[in-house]
């Protein structure tokens, strides 16, 4: 098929008479390879190269992976406010998907926080009882935050027995610690806490502040709105250094949990993040599924506590801001 600027070529070729030039088709076939070099340039190798180098084919691929996986938000290079820093700064891979419940406006949001490496990665780990109370608690913002029962007052997750539910406390090992092959000397060792790990806490810490703002209690509409947040670092191999007594063992894994804490004047606590692969993140993002379908249905269970609890939390918060 001709090209639009190969067809307006041979116009006016037929146009002139052809008679001037013996050979019309001739010129019209080296006129449409001097455009097929322009529309189709070579790209530079170099470029390529550096490209490949940069990880940013495989944020790429984690990006497609999420959006495919039903998540219809997905931005790459997500701008978040650095809490500590007071200035902008991106995120990997940021994705939102929304569940409703019942019929009114409720839903729940679940949200992935995702920073990339095409690096390896080993990470130590132990074993130990995870749960909210010795590791960290879930992430979560929005109304209703505490839930008034006739026993007292619960704070959301508590009352929804979340952890019963999460994938985080599933599992019966932990990690705290890493190392990295390919750690590079400039670095001075803190790669991973720099570039992967702080990045996630801060948006978190930047992600709450900014829905508790910006949200505002509707009983008519929208009673009940609660954004989940899932930190998770995706690199290209993951292993795993386990050791019992005085014996060490290494396997590769797809996954697996590691527990971060951190001390700052603007942000402090435990924070549980998941590490895996780009396989191991499919496994996440189906468990997520299935435990906030959970939550949801143990929302719907107990709508009409909720949102009057969500009423009793709004009218709290709003005397607390007036003061």
């Amino acid at each position: 098929m001709l090209s639009i600027i190969g067809v307006r070529t041979f116009a006016l070729a037929n146009e002139s008479g052809g008679t001037s030039n013996p050979c019309p088709a001739a010129k019209l076939d080296r006129r449409n390879e001097q455009i097929k070099g322009m529309t189709n340039p070579v790209f530079p190798k170099d470029w390529l190269d550096s490209i490949q180098k940069s990880g940013k084919f495989f944020e790429q691929e984690i990006a497609t992976l999420v959006h495919e996986s039903g998540f219809g938000w997905v931005i790459p290079n997500y701008a978040y406010l650095d809490v500590e820093e007071g200035k902008s700064r991106e995120m990997d891979v940021y994705a939102m998907a929304g569940k409703r419940i019942g019929r009114k406006w409720n839903f729940i949001f679940p949200i992935l926080l995702i920073s990339v490496s095409d690096k390896p990665l080993v990470c130590f780990t132990r074993k130990d009882w995870i749960s909210p109370y010795t590791t960290a608690g879930i992430q979560i913002s929005g109304m209703p935050r505490n839930v008034f029962t006739k026993k007292g007052n619960l704070e959301i997750a508590e009352f929804l027995k979340i952890e019963k539910l999460h994938h985080y406390y599933k599992r019966d090992k932990i990690s705290s610690q890493f190392w990295s092959p390919l750690e590079r000397k400039d670095t001075n060792g803190d790669y991973f806490y720099r570039e992967l790990l702080l990045p996630l806490i801060k948006s978190i810490v930047a992600e709450k502040k900014e829905h508790e703002k910006g949200w505002y209690f509707d009983p008519t509409g929208e009673p009940i709105n609660l954004q989940l947040y899932y930190p998770i670092i995706v690199v290209n191999d993951l292993w795993e250094c386990f050791m019992t007594g005085d014996k060490v063992s290494y396997s590769k894994t797809r996954s697996l949990g590691f527990l971060f804490h951190t001390a700052s004047e603007s942000y402090s606590g435990d924070y549980m993040v998941d590490i895996c692969t780009k396989e191991g993140l499919v496994d996440i993002i189906k468990s997520i599924d299935l435990e906030t379908d959970k939550i949801v249905a143990g929302i719907k269970k107990n709508r009409v506590l909720l949102e009057k609890s969500a009423l009793q939390d709004a009218k709290a918060r709003s005397k607390k801001k007036s003061r």
